[in-house]
Formats: structure tokens, sequence, C-alpha cells
């Protein structure tokens, strides 16, 4: 751990002067796929919800304090979107990134 016991919420928050109420936006424009960049603003606008796992594994990831922490979360997150993501999450992948997620959180805890 680079920071003792602190999570990445905070630490990443310090180290890119982000308010802590916009730490799972910021994270969630960082880490989606690319290819999902130019249709992400329509589906929020059509449907919000869309994307609350994403932003709920965001929050989990936030409180990590160890990578190992990080990986449990992330790699439960891909599980579920394996059993029952659907279209968008699981076969075209419009959802953040677990590696991106991942190599973010590693960077700062």
């Amino acid at each position: 751990m680079q920071d003792g016991s602190r999570c990445f919420r905070e630490v990443y928050c310090q180290k890119t002067h982000c308010d802590s109420r916009r730490f799972r936006r910021r994270v969630f424009w960082r880490c989606l796929y690319p290819h999902a960049l130019f249709i992400t603003p329509v589906l929020l606008l059509a449907e919000p919800e869309l994307f609350a796992p994403d932003l709920d594994l965001i929050k989990e990831v936030g409180e990590a304090v160890d990578i190992e922490e990080a990986a449990a979360d992330i790699n439960a997150f891909l599980d579920t979107c394996k059993l029952n993501g659907g279209l968008l999450h699981q076969h075209l992948r419009i959802r953040i990134s677990g590696k991106k997620l991942l190599h973010l959180a590693a960077t700062c805890i």
C-alpha cells in the first residue's frame, strides 16, 4: 500500500484534486471502453439507470484499501456481467473496463 490504510477514493481525489462527490463520475468516464465514449451520453439521457452497476462498482472499489480487495470487487462485477449483463454490458461492452479500473486503483493503493 502506498498511502497506509487510505482507500482508493481518498488517494485518487487527493492526487487529482477531485471533490469526493464527483469521484464516481470522474472514474466512470476514465474507465469506459473507448468505443463506448460516443454512445454513453445518449444512453445516459435515455436510460440513466443503465450504468448503475458500473457506478456501484466504482463506489465499492473506491473503498478498497488494497489491490486484492479491488480485484475481488471487479471480478465479481465481471462475473455478474457474464451472467446477466445483457447485450450492451456483456456483448458490446458498453460499460467500464475492469482492467482500466484495476490499473487506476493500483496507482493509488
